[in-house]
């Protein structure tokens, strides 16, 4: 993670499903990555996603229809579902010309604070948003 930070690649990161401390496992706790755990479609923790200090933002993971296996489609839950959501961010970031070792911060800055209940307080309470008004 950390060369991959070094040659100027934004890596994106699920928190991890197990409902415990992200910084406790990898590569949620890597420095360098963005992290993200995942949320409802309340806007609530869902339940299975890490969490904690470690964690860089929060991202819809509940009931995501992903691809399946030939031409179907799959329901999925988890982090990697929420993800997939802020990598996609990242990619729109990086297109409006934010260096690579700024998009982090430029996430954090463009999320919803405070829209989010059920994690505890180490986990940054910051919803992902694209900040692009049509």
């Amino acid at each position: 993670m950390a060369s991959a930070y070094a040659k100027g690649l934004v890596v994106v990161v699920p928190a991890g499903n197990l409902g415990l401390d992200a910084c406790n496992y990898s590569p949620a706790g890597a420095p360098g990555a963005v992290t993200v755990a995942a949320t409802t479609q309340r806007d609530k923790r869902l339940l299975l996603s890490n969490q904690g200090k470690c964690v860089d933002v929060l991202g819809p993971g509940e009931n995501i229809v992903s691809a399946g296996p030939g031409a179907t489609t799959r329901t999925r839950s988890g982090t990697a579902m929420a993800a997939a959501h802020a990598a996609g961010i990242a990619a729109t970031v990086l297109s409006q010309g934010t260096p690579a070792n700024q998009v982090d911060a430029k996430i954090k800055s463009l999320a919803t604070k405070n829209a989010v209940a059920g994690f505890n307080s180490a986990t940054p309470n910051a919803l992902l948003f694209n900040g692009i008004s049509a």
